[in-house]
Formats: structure tokens, C-alpha cells, sequence
């Protein structure tokens, strides 16, 4: 019995991922979101979409873009600046969250990575403020 608990203590150890680290993440997303931001200003999804993966750049391809760019510019304006909030994870994903300020109103944005990719590829993207989610 005893050796059957140990044995399910290292399994169970071992399955658990380690929280990463604020740096850690930060290093690869500001740059990121950066090129993102900047991309979404200029209306270059090229530049915006950049750190896709696939699936993403399925979901929101160039014309989805231009209508979101269209949406986010007369609801707020254009993007002035950001800063850091917080990471989370859940399961297998880290969202990293900053709060961006647009002309008009503060818009909390959700860029979405895997953890265990090394390329750092966005996989998920939110817009949210009391302006957009009009």
C-alpha cells in the first residue's frame, strides 16, 4: 500500500505544471503584442497577425481585421499606449492581460499562448471595454 501511494505522489508530481514566471512570459509577449498593437494602428495585418497560428489567422483573417479595426477605431479611437495586468493560466494556456489605452476609453486586451510553444504563437485574442461591448 505504502509503495502504491508513493508511486501515485511521484505520478501526480510529475503531471503538474510549474507556474511560469512573469519575465519569463513578458519577454516574448510584449514584444508581441507590440507588433500587434502596432499592426492594428496602421491597419497591416500582416504586421498584426504576424505571431499567429494557424487557427487564429483562420478565425480572424485580413477582411475580419479591417472590420474589427473599424469597430475598435470608431468605439475608441486609436492606441495610445499599454501596461501590464496579470497572467493566468489555465490547463495547457497562459493569457496574458494589459490594460491599453485608445483615445477615448481604457480596453482591457487577452492575448492567449500555449505554454509548451516554442514559437510563442497567439492563439487567442479579446478586445473588451465598456465602449466595444456595445
Amino acid at each position: 500500500m505504502k509503495l502504491r501511494l508513493f508511486f501515485l505522489i511521484i505520478l501526480v508530481g510529475c503531471g503538474s505544471r510549474e507556474r511560469p514566471k512573469v519575465r519569463d512570459v513578458l519577454s516574448y509577449a510584449d514584444p508581441i503584442v507590440d507588433t500587434l498593437l502596432a499592426g492594428l494602428d496602421e491597419g497591416k495585418y500582416q504586421k498584426f497577425s504576424r505571431y499567429f497560428d494557424a487557427q487564429m489567422r483562420r478565425a480572424l483573417n485580413s477582411n475580419s481585421f479591417m472590420q474589427l479595426r473599424q469597430q475598435i477605431i470608431n468605439r475608441v479611437g486609436r492606441y495610445q499606449s499599454r501596461q501590464f495586468d496579470r497572467i493566468g493560466t489555465k490547463g495547457e494556456f497562459i493569457a496574458v492581460i494589459y490594460k491599453c489605452q485608445f483615445e477615448n476609453d481604457l480596453v482591457t486586451i487577452r492575448v492567449v499562448f500555449r505554454q509548451e510553444d516554442p514559437n510563442h504563437r497567439v492563439t487567442g485574442l479579446w478586445f473588451t471595454s465598456p465602449r466595444l461591448n456595445r
